[in-house]
Parts: C-alpha cells; sequence; structure tokens
C-alpha cells in the first residue's frame, strides 16, 4: 500500500502535464455525457412484479352486490390458477370492477401475462354480454407513464370542453417532436345519449331487449363483396348510419300498442354523459392533460421544454 501511494504521488508530482491532461479529458467525457445521456425515471429492464386487471361494468344499474356475484367471484376463481400469483385484491363497485394482482419477485411477469389474457379469454362467456368488450390489462412499462401532468381551469362559457381542449392543446402537442400521445383527463368528448323513460315503456308495452337490439341492427357497416366491371372492381359497402337527432327519435319501436316511436318512450340528446367524480384549481372546474414521450425518445427533458414553450 505505502508502494502504491508513492507510485501515485510520484506521477503526480513528476509528471503534473499527464495529470493535468488526463483531469481535462475526465471532465470533457463527464460534461459530454451529461448532456446526451437520456432522462429516465426507471432504468431500463426494470419489470415489477405486479398486473393491473379492470373489468368495466358500462351501463349497468347493477348494485355492488350483483357487480360481485356476477363478475368478481368467478373472476377470482380464474385468477387463482395462474402460476407465480402471490397475492389478489378486488375492489367492486356498480362500474365495474378493478384488481391489482402481485406476483413472487422471481416470476416470469410475460408468461404471467399471457397467461391471465388466456384466463381471461375462457373467462368471457361465463360474463355479461356488456363486459365482454370492457376487460382491460395493464402491465407496467415506463414509456406508458406521462412524463409531464398540467392543468387547465376554462372559462365557463366554454360550451364543449373537450373539443376545445382537444383542438388547442391536444393536437398541437401531439405534433412536437418527441411527443407520442396527449390524453385528457376531467372532460369527455359529447355522446349521443338515449334516456329512456320507464313509465312510458311499462304503458305502452315496450320490450326493452328488443328496443336495444333494434337500435343495434339499424346502425352498421357491412362489407358486401365487389362488383367486376371490365377490368376494375368496385368493392361494395352497406352502409346504415343515423344522421340526425331527429332521425333516431323516428325509430319505430315494437309495442303492444303498435307502432311507437322511440321519441315517445326515451329521451334523445346529445351531451356530455354525466360523471361522478371532478377536478378543480382553485375551485373552478379543471381537466387535466398528459403528456407521453415516444418509445426510444432521447431525452425526457427536452421534450418536457419543447412543451412547456
Amino acid at each position: 500500500m505505502n508502494n502504491r501511494r508513492s507510485l501515485l504521488s510520484g506521477i503526480s508530482v513528476n509528471r503534473p502535464v499527464t495529470v493535468t491532461v488526463c483531469l481535462i479529458a475526465l471532465l470533457v467525457m463527464g460534461a459530454v455525457a451529461y448532456s446526451r445521456i437520456a432522462v429516465k425515471m426507471m432504468p431500463a429492464g426494470f419489470n415489477p412484479p405486479f398486473l393491473w386487471l379492470s373489468v368495466r361494468y358500462p351501463g349497468s344499474n347493477a348494485t355492488p352486490q350483483e357487480v360481485e356475484q356476477e363478475i368478481t367471484r368467478p373472476l377470482e376463481e380464474r385468477l387463482r390458477t395462474i402460476k407465480g400469483i402471490e397475492r389478489i385484491r378486488t375492489y367492486t363497485d356498480r362500474r365495474g370492477v378493478g384488481a391489482p394482482l402481485r406476483f413472487r419477485q422471481d416470476a416470469d411477469m410475460a408468461l404471467a401475462y399471457n397467461q391471465l389474457r388466456d384466463q381471461l379469454d375462457r373467462l368471457k362467456p361465463d360474463l355479461p354480454d356488456e363486459v365482454r368488450d370492457g376487460i382491460f390489462v395493464w402491465k407496467y412499462n415506463d414509456e406508458d407513464r406521462p412524463i409531464m401532468w398540467f392543468g387547465a381551469a376554462l372559462d365557463s362559457t366554454i360550451v364543449d370542453v373537450y373539443h376545445f381542449l382537444e383542438t388547442h392543446v391536444q393536437r398541437p402537442l401531439e405534433r412536437i417532436e418527441g411527443v407520442a400521445t396527449v390524453e385528457l383527463w376531467g372532460t369527455d368528448p359529447k355522446e349521443v345519449m338515449i334516456e329512456i323513460d320507464r313509465e312510458q315503456l311499462m304503458a305502452r308495452g315496450v320490450n326493452v331487449y328488443e328496443m336495444v337490439q333494434r337500435l343495434r341492427n339499424d346502425n352498421f357497416a357491412l362489407k358486401s363483396g365487389y362488383v367486376n366491371e371490365g377490368t376494375k372492381k368496385f368493392y361494395v359497402r352497406s352502409l346504415a348510419r343515423y344522421r340526425s337527432l331527429e332521425e333516431i327519435g323516428n325509430i319505430p319501436i315494437d309495442s303492444r300498442e303498435g307502432g311507437v316511436r322511440l321519441r315517445e318512450v326515451a329521451d334523445v340528446v346529445y351531451d356530455v354523459p354525466a360523471r361522478s367524480w371532478y377536478q378543480r384549481i382553485d375551485g373552478q372546474p379543471a381537466s387535466s392533460v398528459g403528456i407521453k414521450a415516444e418509445s426510444g425518445a432521447d431525452n425526457a427533458g427536452h421534450v418536457i421544454a419543447d412543451c412547456s414553450a
């Protein structure tokens, strides 16, 4: 150890120019690496042993107890068979089921994800029809996390908040280099909603199931083959789309009284769906915007700076 100390100190004293050049080279390399290294929240290869399962039950009037009986319990029976699972927690309300899944630390998460998808596909026939297209599985991916969040409190005179944010905030930000997607939270697009009057349904003898099937069958876009004309081939599509609220309201519905129009048993409106949660900034209604960077973006800091500008 003494010989090593004397050697190092001897080089420093006898060759000051060499030591100075090496020190400057290290400083330059460090400065270049610091300015060009990618900024990320987590190191590459980080794969936590967690999956999140969400089952949405849209338009349901069921109670949480009914959702638990129809969805949660069959779901838990399937989840227990997945290899490597350590803990299952389920949260049930009238809107559906949420289930964070924890696996053993040495579990193969790619295999666990595939097994989960396979079990869900087998379970779908036993679930209500409204649920089958509302099953989502989230696997942790650092690139799926927004790199920037900000809130926007807009003037109350703006009628369609979602359209305003989509036009003036979302689309301009998505054009910035390095931005993958921009998500809007706290606001929803307007939808065509049919609000049924139960008293009118009962009075006119209208079957709700048959009415829903009629609405689904009347609104479609189907491939109808093709037509050959000489050397040309024309593809044909059969379209049946509603073009106005009045057209929807005039749809005939079967009932005991004969011909009944949809507008006589329901209100057809084009509006924002009702929400059970809100976001506020300083007491004012607000929306939040999340920005996600593109996969392999060189520097998240540069993307944030461009978005802030």
